[in-house]
Parts: structure tokens; sequence; C-alpha cells
């Protein structure tokens, strides 16, 4: 499929009926759409990458007469349904967790967890930290909540919410720059909180 004329043809030929048209179609965008699940910032595991192409090139036999641009509409699509699964991800248990082997140590020491302090339990600081987090995407919070609650390691967050351990301490200290910019707003509390951010 060099040229324009060659991919409207496959298409018409597609809207016919044209079962090995379908055929060469599909070859031409499924990897594509794999691509995107596989290539950063998803980097989801190849079985899962091949369900989203699968429903990606579903949703392009679906809307195809109406497709103008169609490797933009794959490359779309395959994001939104990316998007769409780790919204949707559950928490698993760190029990259901695989450990292999091939596991690096280091991870595991790159996060110490960092402690509530005791005078916040009772305290109003604690009462607008939490609503700040509230305050914040899926993402965000996920992350805070397996880091400073349930005290995990990097390595084991990012395979509880399918990111990769190294972008487990980016994603967080983002988060945490918003959580600053919202308890700034409360300089009463600031003081108490800034220990923790």
């Amino acid at each position: 499929m060099a040229g324009s004329a060659d991919y409207q043809e496959l298409v018409a030929r597609c809207l016919r009926g044209d079962s090995k048209a379908w055929g060469e179609l599909f070859r031409a965008n499924f990897r594509h759409a794999e691509m995107v699940a596989l290539a950063p910032p998803f980097r989801f595991h190849a079985h899962e990458a091949e369900d989203i192409a699968q429903e990606t090139m579903i949703e392009l036999a679906r809307k195809l007469a109406g497709v103008e641009n169609i490797p933009a509409f794959v490359g779309t699509v395959a994001h939104n349904k990316c998007v769409d699964r780790v919204r949707k991800m559950k928490p698993v248990l760190e029990s259901d967790l695989a450990h292999g082997e091939d596991d690096d140590p280091n991870l595991d020491s790159v996060a110490q967890p960092e402690t509530v302090s005791p005078e916040l339990v009772d305290d109003e600081s604690l009462g607008v930290l939490l609503e700040a987090v509230e305050s914040l995407g899926e993402m965000c919070r996920g992350i805070l909540h397996n880091r400073f609650f349930e005290e995990l390691a990097y390595k084991d967050i990012g395979e509880r919410l399918s990111i990769p351990a190294p972008q487990v301490g980016v994603y967080l200290a983002r988060c945490l720059a918003r959580l600053r910019t919202q308890i700034e707003q409360r300089p009463d509390l600031w003081k108490e909180l800034e220990a923790l951010l």
C-alpha cells in the first residue's frame, strides 16, 4: 500500500465484502495498534497488547466507511483503549504478584517508605491532606495510596499499576508537587504538612 489511491481501493474492496481485502487491511494496521499498547507509557504485556489491537481492529471495521485517515484512527483508538484499560485496572494483592529470580533487588531498596507523622492523625491537617489527595487524578491517588498507606516499594507499585518501576518515582514527584500546590493554599497548616511533602 504505497500510495493513497491503493489504500482507497483496498478500503473500497473491504466495503464490498472482499475478505482478502479485509485480511490485507488487518495485517497493515494490527501491528500499529499493538505497538501503541507495547510502547511507553503503557508497556502492556504482549497478550494484553494483542487484545487491545484486536479491539481496535473491530472498531475500525465498524467505522471504516467514515474513516478518512486509517493510521491516525488506529493510533487514536488504540491509545484510548489503553487509557481505558489502565483506568479499569483493579489493584492486586501483593501476595498475588509473581516474584521471579529476575526481580531487580535494587528497585526494592530505592523506596524506603515515608511515614505519616503521628501528630497529624487526629489533626485538621490530615483532613486537608486527604481532601487534596481526593482532588488528584486516579493514577496519582493509586501511587500515593500504594506508597504511603500500603508502604510498597516502587517495583511493587509499578506492577500493580502497570507502569515501569523507574517511572513510579517520576509520577510520585509530580503528584507530590500537585499536592504541595493545593496545600500551600492553607498557610496555617503548611508547616505541619511540609515534612510529609
